[in-house]
């Protein structure tokens, strides 16, 4: 545990000229305390990310690279972990990562070729957002280098955090913004190592035969035609700019209430089971596993065919049980980090 006289945010690391500029924040009584440093980009650097628990090292990449679009599918993995809607809450994603062996104490990845999506909605409501997506972006490089894989798929709330709304935003994070003398958005922006690679992130992705996204493909935008590769496409030209794309009418129907980030009839006005069938035969695939709208647990819907995964997990201050949806060998289980596994397909 951190001194409790102090508590650093951080870092925000941002492209400089032949340089990262990396600043964090010191919490004192006062307010917030801006320290800044400077690393070089043609040599190996790295930073320091703390949560209230420990901290933990991410290597930077050597010169500004911009952040790679990740493939649109996958084959189907031998196991796969997801989580969805984690929404700043670093207590529920370290505890579930560690009781499922995707990583050690240590921060390292440890889930050898298995996969792990986050489906998104990392951002908001919470007072750790920072710490979760510097724990994200690192193991995605990790996994890879292991032949394994991460999924960070993009949700509502980071769509929100873009164009500045900040209705579910801790206040935290806005004082923070204030004190670097920016608004909120600038810091997950473009021009923000965290901001580049977060907006290069999917709104899809296919593994095997099973299709993810945040929301689901309603049959609004099913009735679009677009592919997976043209959604996404989509929102990697709207979001990878200095001002949200908003004239874009492609990219606010997709971002839009019936969209694939905000849609909710799946679970809460369930259509026809056939207009599921429909969809899933359009897209080439046998099921959808969806987030955004809350569950108890992890619900399986249609026959078997749509999985819902956005569980409302306990924080550091009313610390229950976290429960994700694991897939090994064919088989889907409900797991918790207390070392539970319940089969539900």
């Amino acid at each position: 545990m951190l001194d409790s006289g102090t508590y650093r945010e951080g870092p925000f690391v941002k492209f400089g000229e032949n340089q990262w500029e990396v600043y964090y924040l010191e919490q004192h009584i006062g307010g917030w305390r801006e320290l800044k440093d400077t690393l070089d980009l043609s040599g190996r650097s790295e930073v320091i990310v703390y949560n209230p628990l420990d901290s933990f090292i991410v290597p930077l990449p050597v010169g500004p690279v911009p952040a790679r679009e990740p493939a649109q599918e996958y084959a189907l993995p031998e196991k796969f972990l997801a989580m969805s809607d984690i929404e700043g809450n670093f207590y529920a994603l370290r505890s579930m990562l560690l009781a499922q062996g995707v990583m050690n104490a240590n921060y390292e990845w440890t889930f050898g070729e298995g996969h792990l999506v986050m489906d998104g909605d990392l951002v908001d409501r919470g007072s750790e957002v920072t710490a979760c997506l510097w724990l994200i972006y690192k193991l995605e490089k990790d996994a890879e280098a292991a032949g394994g894989r991460v999924h960070t798929l993009l949700g509502n709330h980071e769509i929100m955090v873009f164009s500045g709304d900040y209705r579910y935003t801790d206040s935290r994070y806005l004082n923070i913004a204030t004190s670097l003398g920016c608004d909120y958005s600038t810091l997950l922006g473009p021009q923000f190592l965290m901001g580049q690679w977060l907006r290069s992130r999917s709104a899809i992705v296919k593994l095997g035969d099973i299709l993810v996204s945040h929301a689901g493909i309603g049959p609004s935008i099913a009735d679009l035609g677009l592919t997976v590769s043209q959604i996404n496409s989509v929102f990697h030209r709207s979001l990878n700019r200095d001002v949200l794309d908003l004239g874009n009418q492609e990219f606010m129907t997709l971002a839009g209430p019936d969209g694939v980030l905000w849609y909710r009839g799946w679970i809460e006005a369930p259509p026809k089971e056939r207009m599921l069938n429909r969809i899933l035969e359009q897209y080439g695939v046998n099921k959808m596993i969806v987030g955004h709208t809350p569950v108890n647990d992890i619900k399986v819907l249609y026959s078997g065919k749509m999985i819902a995964i956005d569980i409302v997990q306990p924080t550091y201050t009313d610390r229950g049980v976290v429960k994700a949806l694991l897939y090994r060998d064919g088989h889907y289980y409900q797991v918790t980090d207390q070392g539970d596994e319940d089969l539900i397909l």
